[in-house]
């Protein structure tokens, strides 16, 4: 009988080892919401460093977190370093910037894991504003794989990424009623 136990089990965890190894080795996260305001005005907060970080959900979240910026506030060449209890250590940079239309990074994380990652928005206008998508794509290692499928990476990568264009959205409505009562 405990053979067939351990039989059942080694096979479960051969499945498993498969499906982990049957995933992409390029993992991609993508995000939408429409904003009720022009992309000129959203623009203006995902090209900069400085206002980026003020709706950064990983930034919320490690208030802490050391922030060094460098180079330009806005455009190519804009970045930042954060290093925090909660959000380990890394850097953001810009790298490629069409206004009104996308803003592309180079995101290097250090801590907990060393890795380069691709992440990007797009600007979109539609009837009613301006359709933002977020998107971050990275190369991923077997165990990588493991970890994305134990700790359901996806499931909390589009939690914050939700949670992000959440505060995004709060912040451009918080300043056009701003700007609207001057």
């Amino acid at each position: 009988m405990l053979n067939y136990i351990l039989i059942g089990l080694g096979a479960l965890i051969i499945l498993f080892l498969i499906k982990v190894m049957s995933k992409s080795a390029v993992f991609k996260i993508s995000r939408s919401r429409i904003i009720e305001a022009p992309a000129e005005v959203i623009f203006e907060q995902i090209n900069n460093s400085h206002n980026f970080n003020t709706w950064n959900p990983w930034m919320r979240a490690d208030p802490e977190a050391e922030i060094i910026y460098e180079g330009p506030e806005s455009g190519v060449g804009a970045s930042y370093s954060w290093n925090g209890k909660k959000t380990g250590m890394g850097s953001d940079t810009i790298v490629e910037s069409v206004p009104f239309e996308k803003v592309m990074v180079r995101l290097e994380f250090i801590k907990p894991f060393a890795s380069t990652n691709k992440a990007g928005f797009t600007l979109k206008p539609v009837d009613n504003g301006t359709e933002v998508t977020w998107t971050m794509w990275w190369q991923r290692n077997f165990l990588m794989k493991l970890m994305h499928t134990i700790f359901n990476v996806e499931k909390m990568m589009n939690a914050s990424f939700d949670s992000g264009l959440q505060n995004l959205n709060e912040i451009i409505m918080t300043n056009t009623k701003n700007q609207e009562g001057k």
